[in-house]
Formats: C-alpha cells, sequence, structure tokens
C-alpha cells in the first residue's frame, strides 16, 4: 500500500531464502489441518466457557472481584470463539468457489471489528487480573478488590477498546469488484483465512487472497464485492497501523508482564516473611491443618499462557508498522494460522487450569453438577407422573350406552310403589 516501506529482510541472502522458504513450506503443510484443530478448540472452548461462568457466577464466588474478571473474560472467550466457528464454517469448510453475497461480506466486515475489539479487551482484563492480586496482597481492603470495581474497570475497558477501534472500522470496506477490469494476479473467487492475528495488524496484505462475492445482476455481467482496505490515504493507513500496535497490542502486554512479575515478586516475599516468621514445625501444622490459597498461582500461571500467547504477536505487531510489507508478506502470511491457533488454546484453558487447581473451583462445579443432576432428575419424575396420570386417564373404562338400560326394560321393570298403591293392590 505504501511504496516506502523499510526492507526487513535481504533476499539476496541464502540463509535467509531458506528460512523463509521454510515458513511457507510450514504454512502449506499446516492449513490443510488448521480449520479442523481450530474447529474442535473452539466447541470445547465455547462449552467450558460457558461453565466456567456458570461456577464463577454461583454466590460464594461471584462476591470476588477477580472472579468477576474472570467472567468478563470468558464472556468475551465465548464471543470471539463462536464468531470464528462461524467464518471457519461459512468460509473454509463451505467455501463457495461462485462467491459469496453481500449479507455475508458485511459479516466478515463485522468479524474484523469484533475479533480485534474482543481480543484487545481479554489482553486489557488479563492485566487489570494481575493488577487486582498484586493489590490484594498489599492491601485486603483496597478499593479494587470489589466486584462493583471490577465491572466497572471492564466497562471502562470496553468503551475504551470501542473507540481506539473506529480508525479499524473507517478504513475496512466493501468494494464493488469487477474480474474483468482486474489484473491477472489477482484471486477474487477463491477464499483464503481470515486471520485473526492477521486481522489485527489492520494491513491490506493481511488478506493472503482477495475474500469476495459474486451476485449477478444480468447473466453477462455478474456484480462482484470484496472485504478490502482503504487505499487512498497511507498516512490514514499508517497510523491505524500504529494506533492498534501500540494501544491495543504493545501497551497491554507491557502493563501484563509489568504486574504479573510484580505480582510473582511480590507472592515470594510474602512467603519469604512467613517462613521467616513461623518456625519449621509449626509451618507443617499449618500445612496439615488448613488448606493453603492457590488463587495467585493459579493467576500467575493464566498470566503467563497470556504472555506466551501474546506477546509474539505485539511484537510482529510494532515491527509491521516498520515493516509493513514484508511482515505482512512473509511472517503474518505463514504464521497467522499458528498465532490464531496459540490465541484460541489461550480463550479455552482457564476453566481446565482452576479443575485442576482450585479445590474451591472444584467444589462449587461439583455442587453445581449435583444441582443439576437432581433437577433432572425430578424433571424426568415429574414427566413420568403425568405420563402415567394420561395413561389412567385414557384406559379407565367410561360408561358406555350398552351397558345403560334401554327403554324397553324401563317399561318392563316394576316400579316401586307407596303405601297407598300397596293398600288398594288385590290380595291374589
Amino acid at each position: 500500500m505504501c511504496d516506502e516501506d523499510n526492507e526487513l529482510f535481504d533476499l539476496n541472502d541464502e540463509q535467509t531464502k531458506r528460512i523463509l522458504d521454510g515458513l511457507a513450506v510450514f504454512n502449506s503443510v499446516y492449513t490443510e489441518f488448521h480449520r479442523y484443530i481450530c474447529l474442535v478448540i473452539c466447541l470445547v472452548g465455547i462449552v467450558t466457557n460457558l461453565i466456567h461462568m456458570l461456577v464463577l457466577m454461583q454466590p460464594r464466588l461471584r462476591r470476588c472481584a477477580v472472579n468477576c474478571v474472570l467472567t468478563a473474560v470468558a464472556i468475551c472467550d465465548v464471543l470471539t470463539m463462536t464468531s470464528y466457528t462461524i467464518y471457519l464454517l461459512r468460509f473454509r469448510f463451505l467455501a463457495n468457489s461462485e462467491g459469496y453475497s453481500y449479507s455475508w461480506m458485511l459479516y466478515l466486515r463485522c468479524h474484523v471489528l469484533v475479533t480485534i475489539a474482543l481480543h484487545s479487551i481479554t489482553l486489557y482484563l488479563g492485566a487489570l487480573l494481575a493488577f487486582i492480586r498484586w493489590q490484594a496482597l498489599g492491601d485486603i481492603h483496597s478499593k479494587w478488590l470489589s466486584p462493583k470495581s471490577a465491572w466497572i474497570a471492564f466497562l471502562i475497558c470496553t468503551l475504551f477498546v470501542i473507540v481506539v477501534c473506529i480508525p479499524t472500522g473507517l478504513l475496512h470496506h466493501i468494494y464493488v469488484y469487477n474480474p474483468e477490469t482486474s489484473s491477472s494476479n489477482t484471486t477474487v473467487l477463491e477464499v483464503d483465512a481470515m486471520s485473526e492475528s492477521l486481522i489485527n495488524s489492520i494491513s491490506p496484505l493481511a488478506l493472503p487472497e482477495k475474500i469476495s462475492t459474486t451476485t449477478p445482476i444480468s447473466q453477462s455481467k455478474p456484480l462482484a464485492y470484496t472485504l478490502d482496505i482503504d487505499r487512498e490515504s497511507c498516512t490514514f493507513f499508517k497510523f491505524n497501523l500504529w494506533l492498534n500496535a501500540i494501544v491495543l497490542k504493545a501497551i497491554p502486554c507491557v502493563l501484563l508482564l509489568w504486574f504479573t512479575v510484580a505480582l510473582m515478586t511480590k507472592l515470594r516475599t510474602t512467603d519469604e516473611k512467613r517462613n521467616y516468621l513461623y518456625s519449621k514445625s509449626f509451618r507443617k501444622h499449618i500445612k496439615k491443618t488448613t488448606v493453603p490459597d492457590r488463587t495467585t498461582y493459579i493467576l500467575s500461571i493464566v498470566l503467563t499462557v497470556f504472555l506466551i500467547t501474546e506477546l509474539p504477536q505485539g511484537l510482529l505487531a510494532l515491527l509491521n508498522g516498520v515493516y509493513t510489507t514484508d511482515i505482512n508478506r512473509y511472517l503474518y502470511r505463514n504464521l497467522a494460522e499458528l498465532l490464531d491457533l496459540l490465541s484460541l488454546i489461550n480463550c479455552s484453558v482457564d476453566f481446565i487450569l482452576y479443575c485442576f487447581m482450585s479445590s474451591r473451583y472444584r467444589q462449587t462445579f461439583s455442587h453445581l453438577l449435583i444441582r443439576a443432576e437432581s433437577w433432572i432428575r425430578s424433571r424426568n419424575k415429574r414427566r413420568q407422573l403425568e405420563r402415567q396420570l394420561y395413561r389412567k386417564a385414557v384406559l379407565k373404562p367410561s360408561p358406555s350406552v350398552a351397558d345403560s338400560p334401554s327403554f324397553a326394560q324401563l317399561a318392563l321393570a316394576p316400579s316401586p310403589m307407596s303405601a297407598d298403591d300397596e293398600m288398594l293392590s288385590p290380595n291374589f
């Protein structure tokens, strides 16, 4: 898009060429399995995050600010994986060589914006998690530990990210595409991956192939639509690129790294102080008689997973602002689906980690399962009782005409007589 982009790779160097060729070969092999792996992860992740939300919203857990933030993270993850599942099903599994309708292009544009916004909100919420727990280790009466403060912070993050994403919405357009006047090296009807990480880069090269649709106006001149970047202003494009790289990637990654390191440092300092104050025998007694609080350790693991999956994307986003063409052509195009996979894994691990590491979480989850089982059992018993009553009502014999006496029988039957009639009746 911009001709004055700097070059990152020296294509005359044989070692560089071998590395880039290896990335291309890796992409060509992995792309055959990517849609199946991601679909399984999305479906499993949606179910586990819904269960995660139900557990965290139980009365004994929702009073904690950390659990409120984790609930918000689960909501964002469910929406992200739902949107990505729809994209995979329509544009990867059910790819149509004849094109797509305008409504699907509109969905694709919304998918771009929603994916960027939700992913960025999740990053800021991860940094908020580390900050809240860091505050809790220093002051248990901090105002950040209330659920109300957590939800207010979530709303502020959401509004802030939406405002930052406005230039991205203005940059993406659905264009009318004419195959007859297009260049021969542009693929119109072939659909390739719209990767989340490519979307986050906000680059015209983020689309390996143009995603387009053909809606026939007449039998001879079809009308094609394609989702692309506004190519008129290189300055606006670069501004949006740096805005997304710094505000939506670099800043939350730096905050996440900073507070995660501060959290682990304070946790280590607290453990050392406790070991210094308590004797060895008393520490053994505490371990036997009390249940340890693993909340900080669990959050440390969750935040470490965040860092592993997000730091490479943040670094690439910054490099993309300087070496836009090379980053998109050689790195994003070949590694985009792998970065997608890491992001989806990050969206679906919270429930598994909490089930393995938190006894209180497992107890709440087991109580929820017991309540669900008892409700299902009582519902089945009620249905069974209703079916039995219905069968009894249907099979119970009702009085019929054949069972009732006929008119002739009534005429021949003796009628009851009164005392006067007995006196007047002759005695034979």
